[in-house]
């Protein structure tokens, strides 16, 4: 399995903590899905750190019964924890509108909206997108979660902001030029929404 360089960081900082945990000297062979069920539940009130370790225990016991290290694994029965699905609303023609409306064509607000209304990409993937990337009536990117790349055609509202993005760099840019961060992005959008009055939520 191809992880992104991002992903296998985060997987990286997750094994380092968990090699602190008390568990973290027992033997593989020991392991019961009792076990990791309750090792799991410490993190019920953050239902996506309970998900992030339920997946990296099924990979290390993968790897362990590749290696003939046991038979089964113990991870397999466990069930993921239900997230709330922040940022997966669809946004209606009205509030659309209404975004569109407080914020003019040619603003990178504007332009942030019509990048994730039309290209339907990751904000991850987004914010990394620059003039370059655009061929004729094309968007090429590679996503970064998943390393594919992609031909995305342009929606013609959407070249109308990108034409007036700046000249070189990211078509996201801050006031000082700088390109955003996949987090910093979410927060300046929720903010840019917030003053529009739109309650639109962003994937």
């Amino acid at each position: 399995m191809s992880l992104g360089k991002n992903t296998q960081r985060n997987y990286r900082r997750l094994l380092m903590s968990m090699q602190k945990a008390p568990y973290a000297d027992d033997y593989v062979e020991h392991f019961q899905t009792i076990h990791l069920r309750r090792f799991v539940a410490e993190f019920a009130d953050r239902p996506a750190a309970a998900n992030h370790r339920i997946k990296l225990f099924r990979m290390l016991f993968d790897y362990a019964v590749d290696d003939g290290w046991r038979a089964d694994n113990p991870a397999t029965p466990l069930k993921r924890y239900k997230e709330k699905a922040d940022g997966a609303e669809t946004w209606s023609d009205d509030q659309i509108r209404q975004y569109e409306d407080y914020w003019p064509s040619g603003s990178v607000q504007r332009r942030a909206l019509a990048l994730l209304l039309y290209a339907g990409q990751r904000r991850s993937d987004v914010v990394r997108m620059e003039r370059k990337h655009l061929r004729g009536d094309i968007i090429e990117v590679t996503q970064q979660k998943t390393g594919t790349s992609l031909k995305i055609p342009v929606h013609p509202h959407l070249m109308t902001e990108l034409l007036q993005a700046p000249e070189t760099g990211n078509f996201l840019q801050r006031r000082n030029g700088l390109s955003f961060t996949a987090n910093g992005f979410y927060m300046r959008f929720k903010s840019w929404r917030d003053a529009a009055g739109a309650l639109v939520l962003m994937a």
